[in-house]
């Protein structure tokens, strides 16, 4: 029985959320953010995320430097709690494809590590598949296995993180790094959408839910405080860690 409710959870991302045996769910109020931090010495770990709350993630980020850009859903509601979500990344002043991912303009990506007990499903926004997630444009949904890992931890006032993986960046220009829709669907659907752990999905909403990493003079944003983050000196982030 726990296999076939599993199975149907990811039927319900591989045919389409908006199939009429998915129900609305219970994370409106759920937002995709991301997080920078200094990417960890050699042998770290990339799924070990800074023990910080979402109003208090880090959303502005240096030239010349790398970093480790977390994603993550946070104010989740825990009842039921958080399986899955599905979202688009844009970077590299808004080029896409995998030219864009070391091109030493903008963002350069280096990896993507999924840090989820789940699946993913990746797309492309031109149809080559040498484009999916996580060149810039690229689309993505991911599960947690919502019978055995239902995402449930609270982090202070700002209901479930559900940590979804992490993006290697290095910043050779003034960029930003933004959480968009999953936008390379069949029949040309956007999705912007968090599942919890009944196989029932939020539609959310977009650009207000989005979290962004500002490089240089690009501007983060944080859909936790929904307040624009103002450019950080590197002397300022470093007093952080």
């Amino acid at each position: 029985m726990r296999r076939v409710l599993i199975l149907a959870f990811v039927a319900a991302f591989v045919l389409g959320w908006a199939a009429t045996d998915v129900m609305a769910g219970s994370q409106d109020d759920a937002v995709i953010a991301l997080h920078a931090q200094l990417h960890p010495q050699k042998g770290g770990d990339p799924c070990v995320m800074d023990a910080v709350c979402c109003s208090d993630f880090v959303t502005q980020w240096p030239l010349f430097s790398s970093a480790d850009v977390y994603l993550v859903v946070a104010k989740g509601n825990p009842n039921p709690g958080v399986a899955a979500l599905s979202c688009g990344i844009l970077y590299n002043n808004g080029e896409m494809g995998a030219s864009t991912k070391l091109d030493q303009v903008g963002v350069d990506l280096y990896s993507w590590t999924l840090c989820t007990s789940g699946l993913e499903f990746t797309n492309s926004p031109t149809g080559d598949t040498a484009d999916e997630w996580p060149a810039s444009g690229g689309g993505n949904r991911i599960t947690w296995n919502a019978q055995t890992d239902c995402q449930v931890t609270e982090c202070g006032g700002d209901g479930v993180h559900a940590l979804a993986g992490s993006f290697y960046v290095y910043a050779y220009s003034d960029d930003v790094f933004q959480v968009i829709e999953n936008r390379n669907l069949e029949g040309g659907v956007y999705e912007f959408q968090v599942g919890d752990c009944t196989n029932a999905v939020s539609d959310i909403p977009w650009p207000q839910a989005a979290g962004a990493v500002g490089f240089g003079a690009g501007a983060g944003y944080n859909p936790c405080t929904a307040v624009p983050v103002q450019t950080s000196t590197w002397g300022k982030i470093k007093t952080q860690y």
